[in-house]
């Protein structure tokens, strides 16, 4: 696979959501809010430096492979080099009016140890994306005893050295509720710091666990565990103060999860084909909190799903299907997304009814510079389904759950999103230059064309069209491409949409 490109913040950084939120959220931005939610791909729970996983493999359009070293310093608090921390090389910035966008690796992501000196060298692109120079380079600093960090680092040398912090210690205990009995293994999420794998504590506690350092400061820290019979069992959400060079342990039980079960409403014919539900819960209601769980099950051929246990909090859930999605629009039917619908969990719900519409279908004629059709070419979208009026994702039909990426490492979860890359709104033109997309959301949705030889004009400050669509009908629009090269983004020209678009389409 080749690079991918995509925009806006790193979502998965330590302060990344806060900051995305804040910046697109007025609605003179809601266009380019859009591209950056689609990042998320159901992912939001993964936490610090796990979004920008998501995209680190597509293509960067004419992307030079010209490449140049830099040289990142690594330091304690005191300033005393750190020998041994892993720097990953993870995403790039501009260096004009885009430089707030964030664009992935152009290959294969770097790392490098630092040496006795503290130093690590890598070697970064000049482009990020056809004649867009690289400004700042986006590291990920690892070391066992200190917090994880992540920085933008200059090209041009002028950046001060990455500063590690001693954080503090934090080991678990999971005990069963009603048997008194230790749960192994054990899990913990600690706010938005995503999954990691939790090792055993040596010592007569049988099931204690501890992870990485913890900065310091207030922290929310809640356990999972899957019992022998399948069965996950959930304790409450803790808050606590972390110290630094502190060593703190917690001994909490943990008890079954909530039952949700629900249907679609009639809109939607049965047998109902290839059906999905997905679930979002929040355990905390502070908006201070990124706790956060997702999970998705199968809707059968009756309209009915089940989850059999999920965390008690404050829920949303959405369903798609061969033909339908959910039909919420608490903002009105102009709203941009799609939206989920609201569940009390804080007991067990049956008879939940997902309200639902009629998919809309796409037909887009791509034809050359001469208006000769154009086959190969890729069309694709990106719609979106916003959940929490905070997070937005593209509406996925498999889902990543939580359950799945606890307890794996850094390479475990990069598999697992690669085999979620696809993208279901894309097709590819045949010989009379026609791309079929079916099962989009209604409404006025946005698209690109992807061609080795031809390129979308630029229009604006991106490549993109867009199209009207209506609830159970084909809608259809004509793209005329020209010569790729003929025109060229830099920095002047932020080009949010297709830099996402080259995600979806290199994905495949």
């Amino acid at each position: 696979m080749k690079p991918i490109t995509v925009s806006g913040e790193c979502l998965g950084s330590e302060t990344g959501w806060r900051a995305a939120f804040e910046r697109f959220r007025k609605p003179a931005r809601r266009v380019l809010w859009r591209a950056i939610a689609a990042l998320t791909v159901s992912a939001a729970l993964f936490g610090t430096g796990r979004l920008c996983e998501a995209a680190e493999k597509s293509a960067a359009v004419t992307a030079s492979p010209e490449l140049s070293p830099l040289d990142i310093a690594v330091v304690d608090e005191s300033g005393a080099p750190v020998e041994g921390a892993e720097v990953e090389a993870n995403g790039l910035r501009t260096t004009g009016a885009d430089s707030g966008s964030w664009y992935s690796w152009q290959g294969e992501a770097q790392k490098a140890p630092t040496d006795v000196r503290g130093v690590a060298r890598i070697q970064y692109p000049k482009y990020v994306l056809e004649r867009m120079e690289t400004g700042k380079v986006d590291v990920l600093v690892s070391h066992g005893q200190f917090v994880q960090s992540r920085q933008d680092v200059s090209v041009d040398g002028s950046s001060k050295p990455v500063v590690l912090l001693r954080g503090a210690t934090v080991r678990v205990f999971g005990y069963v509720e009603k048997e008194g009995q230790p749960a192994w293994p054990i899990h913990a999420l600690i706010d938005d710091r995503g999954p990691q794998v939790w090792v055993p504590v040596g010592g007569p506690r049988q099931g204690l666990a501890s992870g990485r350092p913890v900065q310091p400061g207030p922290h929310f820290l809640w356990l999972v565990h899957r019992s022998p019979e399948g069965t996950l069992l959930f304790s409450e959400a803790l808050g606590f103060t972390a110290e630094r060079d502190g060593v703190h342990e917690f001994s909490l039980p943990l008890a079954p999860g909530m039952r949700l079960e629900g249907r679609l409403d009639d809109t939607i014919a049965r047998p109902v084909k290839n059906g999905r539900a997905e679930l979002w819960v929040h355990p905390l209601q502070q908006d201070s909190s990124e706790l956060r769980w997702t999970a998705g099950t199968t809707v059968n051929e009756e309209g009915v799903f089940v989850f059999e246990s999920v965390p008690k909090g404050s829920a949303e859930v959405a369903a798609w299907c061969d033909g339908g999605l959910t039909d919420h629009h608490p903002e009105g039917p102009a709203s941009y997304s799609v939206f989920p619908l609201p569940v009390d969990l804080s007991a067990s719900q049956s008879g939940i009814v997902i309200p639902m519409t009629r998919t809309a279908r796409a037909e887009v004629s791509v034809e050359g510079p001469d208006g000769k059709p154009v086959d190969g070419a890729t069309v694709g979208f990106w719609p979106n389904i916003q959940w929490f009026r905070r997070f937005a994702t593209i509406v996925v039909p498999s889902p990543m759950d939580s359950m799945e990426m606890l307890g794996t490492d850094d390479a475990a979860r990069k598999e697992a999103w690669a085999s979620r890359r696809s993208n279901p709104f894309s097709a590819v033109t045949d010989a009379a230059g026609r791309a079929v997309i079916p099962g989009l959301p209604p409404g006025h949705e946005q698209f690109a064309v992807n061609h080795d030889a031809f390129e979308m004009p630029i229009g604006g400050t991106s490549r993109h069209g867009s199209i009207d669509l209506k609830p159970g009908e084909t809608a259809t629009v004509t793209v005329r491409l020209q010569p790729k090269g003929t025109q060229f983004l830099t920095e002047s020209s932020p080009t949010s949409l297709w830099k996402m678009f080259d995600w979806l389409t290199r994905a495949l």
